[in-house]
């Protein structure tokens, strides 16, 4: 996937900067308070570094504010959202010597990449435990938007329920939003009402689906930030991203002059995601067997331990990443859009 590479001259030991155009308010309670906090951890960790960043751009404007930032001598600018690659790809044109990166990028080009991180890594721990839990073997899954990464995520968490229970079924309702607190407590409720599941997942960026949860007492697990506040005694676990991770290594491949504008894509034993604490109710067994495979993960092949004897067992990386498009699992039931 390398397409091309900053110059040695691009990254020195003279000091780095970078900037992140978020497309959210940074305290959204999900994907981009995640991002911000990696952010924060990177600015922390690394010397020598300046960082900046704007919250809430539009994609319309993102051309703009990613040329600004080029323009205003940023060794790097992060783009968080699918939605900013092609305007992050526009500017990355006009500045050949800025490094351009768009989280959950559709595809990667001369002068821009992809990052993201192995969720369903987390997710499928999340899946396990939730399949030891429920008693009524119908688990709900409230999904955002149908594109690639949240399908993967889908079918890793599937995985993990049809691992530790082959009887459970997984059942998916859309909202196409990544954040519509309404319809998500709407169809939260609805998975409840109409197919009696008592375990709850989502990948939205409001606690909305876990508050319903809460009120209907079932299980619950959030989605990127760990967030026990909002489901109490029912919380389960979240899946959880360390953006900081993918940060700095990208940014110090520009540091070293060793970028390429591919994709990059680490997981669980790159310490990229994991899981929160569980929550106060939920059993010893639970825990100790989730934490359990998690170790295994971390010292061994999660890819292998996450999708073998399914569909995704023979896909690259590459293919995990960008293609996933459909229902893969056999437990999960939704329609596809």
């Amino acid at each position: 996937m390398a397409a091309g590479c900053l110059s040695e001259d691009s990254g020195s030991d003279a000091g780095l900067s970078a900037a992140w155009i978020y497309f959210a308010e940074a305290d959204d309670q999900g994907w981009t308070s995640s991002h911000d906090a990696g952010r924060q951890a990177t600015e922390d960790e690394l010397d020598d570094f300046e960082g900046d960043y704007v919250e809430s751009v539009d994609a319309s404007d993102v051309e703009q504010t990613a040329s600004q930032f080029a323009e205003d001598s940023f060794d790097v600018v992060f783009g968080l959202s699918a939605s900013f690659t092609d305007p992050m790809a526009a500017a990355s044109e006009e500045y050949p010597d800025t490094a351009f990166e768009v989280a959950s990028g559709i595809d990667t080009g001369e002068n821009y990449g992809a990052f993201h991180e192995k969720l369903y890594h987390a997710r499928y721990l999340v899946g396990y435990a939730a399949g030891m839990l429920t008693e009524n073997d119908n688990i709900g899954y409230v999904a955002a938007n149908p594109v690639s990464t949240v399908y993967q995520e889908i079918n890793g968490f599937a995985s993990g329920v049809a691992d530790a229970n082959g009887d459970a079924t997984v059942y998916v309702r859309w909202t196409n939003s990544w954040y519509d607190p309404a319809t998500e407590g709407e169809n939260a409720q609805a998975l409840i009402d109409d197919e009696d599941v008592d375990v709850m997942a989502q990948h939205q960026d409001s606690p909305s689906v876990l508050e319903t949860a809460a009120e209907n007492d079932i299980w619950a697990s959030g989605y990127a930030e760990s967030a026990p506040d909002a489901a109490g005694d029912n919380y389960l676990m979240t899946p959880v991203f360390n953006w900081e991770v993918v940060y700095m290594q990208i940014i110090e491949q520009v540091r070293a002059g060793e970028w390429e504008a591919g994709y990059t894509f680490p997981g669980i034993a790159d310490g990229a995601v994991d899981i929160s604490d569980p929550g106060p109710e939920v059993p010893d067994e639970v825990v100790e067997e989730v934490t359990s495979i998690k170790e295994d993960m971390e010292s061994g092949d999660a890819d292998e331990i996450v999708w073998s004897d399914t569909p995704y067992e023979d896909w690259s990386e590459e293919e995990v990443l960008f293609d996933s498009s459909s229902f893969e699992m056999d437990n999960i039931d939704g329609q596809e859009l």
